[in-house]
């Protein structure tokens, strides 16, 4: 599965990627990338803490703050070769998944390492509410008030931004990884796509996918 969807990425002129935490076999993902040439970062998987709105139980991955913060930074040992096609960051899945307990010692655990940090964000209206009611705001005007978002940081979807959320995010420098495939079936028809907004504002979007064949099944 790593072979062919590195291949995929090949064909269609990708040389680079990040893997969101999602994938539970790391160790296959470099293989495949350093067998074929094309650049990866890979993280520790299914890492959270709450159970979110859009989580489902996954026995590898147990909503469990004490196994999350003992697997944090468990592929940076793979930034030991600095001419290493693969690369390792930190990740937690995100998305209305983590306590600002695990996000911080998530961050922390990047800084140290001088890695990048990534999680999914805002991805769909259940996620975000549900972020607002807990934080009684929106998620990144507390994420910016904890020092929680920076240029390290690395944002997936922001698919749900508010007109409050904007600044913060532009003024921290965080990248955005923007799944065009969740944003299409997900939100457009409520929520206007941000991307333009964030581009004209010199936020570094890039592009990624949700899942691969999410529609249009055999096509």
């Amino acid at each position: 599965n790593a072979l062919l969807a590195c291949l995929d990425m090949l064909k269609c002129g990708v040389t680079a990627f990040m893997d969101p935490g999602t994938c539970s076999y790391p160790d296959s993902i470099a293989r495949a990338a350093s067998g074929l040439g094309i650049r990866a970062s890979v993280a520790d998987p299914w890492l959270w803490d709450i159970k979110g709105p859009q989580m489902n139980a996954i026995d590898r991955g147990p909503v469990d703050r004490d196994r999350a913060l003992r697997l944090l930074g468990g592929q940076l040992w793979r930034n030991e070769d600095s001419d290493g096609l693969v690369r390792g960051h930190v990740s937690i899945f995100g998305m209305g998944s983590q306590s600002d307990e695990l996000l911080r010692a998530a961050l922390d655990t990047a800084r140290k390492a001088r890695a990048p940090f990534n999680m999914h964000q805002s991805q769909s209206i259940d996620d975000a509410e549900f972020d607002d009611r807990r934080y009684g705001e929106h998620p990144l005007v507390h994420q910016a008030k904890e020092a929680l978002l920076g240029p390290d940081v690395v944002l997936t979807h922001m698919n749900i931004l508010r007109e409050d959320e904007f600044q913060p995010l532009i003024e921290s420098g965080a990248s955005v990884i923007w799944c065009t495939n969740s944003w299409y079936y997900g939100s457009r028809t409520v929520y206007r796509n941000p991307m333009p907004r964030l581009l004209s504002a010199g936020v570094d979007v890039t592009m990624g996918l949700d899942v691969s064949k999410a529609a249009g099944f055999g096509a």
